[in-house]
């Protein structure tokens, strides 16, 4: 497909890191011609690990007209369950978040439209999870959603973001722990997105008590006397006095422009920048293949986030620290289409798309382009060596359901369950990689020993005096990520996408 290889910079050093400076780097583009096109090859890129844009790929569909100003009018006094927060997560250490949800669309539209000419950040602002506000609405965004995705995907929930009147908007630089569909609604090029890769989560400054969150731009909020240009400039280029570490990292940049869709891969860092009238939804999902799953639970950390002993946010100026919060409606207005619909239409779609077929590919053939790596690899090849029948056997078949039923009995399986938590180094391995694997077990669950390049070194013994931690991560998970292929179902209704 002629994918990037961004890897190719790192390797220098033992850990696998160099320094590239703080330019940064643009996101693979497809274009509105090929789009379609190239969608239908999302195995492909779901395998590479890679974030892609694809221009205009949701263009023609409804959700451009469903989500325009206009068309939400119709709804501003109809539709509640509305937040503002400081793009840092939800809870009570976020006390000026005005969490809860009660406000209408028009409370908030009011509260952007009083921010008018301000120079500091507004708050951000989030429909509360899972809830689109009309069937309409969410009949657009199903329905926007590329029929290749809905075949190979979980997906449960849509979520809206917006910022309107002029505002400048940050969501937290944080990652998570799904697949990430980014769909641009509406306004032209005021959506903007960084990102960075998982192991360069190292250098950017974790918060100490909660590990999905940088402590990078938790002053964003505290900024005054800011025009738009310095804000974004702030956002991309964090103090380096107090962040240095930063220098070592490479940001990817994207601008996106109605009827772009963006692909974020799961633990992808990322933060958001809304500047001017900025309308967008997303969709978090997962992907039923076994062996990517076991891979990243690897990789996961694990630490007990401590919220009651999470620190405050920087001192808000003014115009926030004495926000006061929203009178509710007396009978305030409904949240919207509960999240069960949502998961509900999405079946509907995967059932009329048809029954797929998902195959899994001969261990051999998918570890035949690992010899490079195969000291590095004794236990992970070993381990996957011992499951593979058993993950072919549960695997293998047609799903008439598509990928909601496959990602059903995966989950549900016993033997699944079982292997993800109990990865090990096989018994056959040398003594001293069997010692190393587990110290990756016991360091993702010490947040004071945590890093990602050290669980890197220890699940694969001997890459850090190799250099070459981060190519044989991307290598191991560009072929595990393909062991499973998608096809036509034997008999019975076919998949028209595949």
């Amino acid at each position: 497909m002629g994918l990037p290889l961004p890897w190719v910079a790192f390797g220098a050093a033992a850990g696998g890191t160099v320094a590239l400076g703080y330019a940064g780097q643009p996101v693979r583009e497809v274009s509105a011609a090929e789009a379609s096109a190239e969608i239908k090859k999302w195995p492909e890129i779901y395998a590479e690990g890679l974030p892609v844009v694809f221009r205009g790929l949701a263009g023609r569909s409804k959700l451009l007209q469903a989500f325009s100003h206009k068309n939400l009018q119709k709804h501003a006094d109809g539709i509640g369950g509305w937040s503002l927060n400081k793009g840092h997560g939800s809870g009570s250490w976020n006390s000026h978040a005005h969490e809860g949800g009660m406000w209408s669309l028009r409370q908030i539209e009011e509260y952007y439209e009083a921010q008018k000419g301000s120079s500091a950040p507004a708050l951000q602002c989030f429909k509360s999870q899972g809830h689109v506000p009309t069937l309409e609405l969410l009949q657009s965004v199903v329905d926007s959603m590329p029929p290749r995705l809905l075949q190979t995907a979980e997906i449960q929930k849509v979520h809206w973001w917006m910022g309107v009147n002029g505002s400048t908007v940050v969501t937290g630089l944080h990652t998570d722990l799904t697949h990430n569909f980014f769909f641009a609604a509406h306004g032209q090029g005021g959506k903007k997105f960084i990102m960075f890769a998982p192991w360069d989560g190292d250098n950017l400054h974790v918060w100490p008590k909660v590990w999905s969150y940088s402590e990078m731009l938790f002053d964003f909020y505290a900024f005054v006397n800011k025009t738009p240009e310095q804000l974004e400039e702030a956002w991309k280029h964090p103090d380096p006095e107090r962040y240095p570490n930063f220098a070592k990292v490479q940001r990817y940049d994207v601008v996106l422009f109605p009827g772009d869709v963006l692909y974020i891969p799961i633990r992808w860092w990322h933060s958001g920048l809304n500047s001017g009238d900025v309308i967008g939804v997303n969709t978090w999902f997962w992907v039923p293949n076994p062996f990517g799953t076991l891979l990243e639970q690897i990789f996961s950390q694990k630490p007990t986030d401590e919220p009651d002993e999470w620190p405050k946010l920087a001192k808000l100026p003014a115009p926030y620290a004495t926000l006061k919060a929203f009178e509710p409606a007396p009978e305030p207005p409904p949240h919207g289409v509960h999240p069960d619909s949502v998961r509900k239409r999405v079946r509907q779609r995967q059932q009329k798309l048809g029954c797929v077929r998902a195959q899994v590919l001969p261990f051999k053939k998918v570890f035949a382009k690992l010899e490079q790596f195969e000291e590095e690899l004794t236990c992970l090849r070993g381990f996957f060596r011992d499951i593979w029948s058993e993950m072919k056997e549960l695997v293998t078949g047609d799903y008439p359901a598509g990928s909601a039923e496959l990602w059903s009995k995966m989950t549900g399986d016993k033997r699944f369950e079982h292997h993800i938590q109990n990865i090990y180094c096989p018994s056959d391995s040398p003594r001293d990689h069997m010692a190393t694997f587990r110290e990756a077990f016991e360091i993702r669950h010490d947040r004071s020993r945590f890093s990602f390049m050290g669980v890197l070194e220890r699940a694969y013994p001997g890459c850090a005096a190799k250099g070459s931690c981060v190519a044989v991560h991307v290598a191991a998970g560009r072929a595990l990520r393909s062991a499973v292929v998608w096809g036509k179902c034997r008999s019975g209704t076919r998949a028209k996408e595949l």
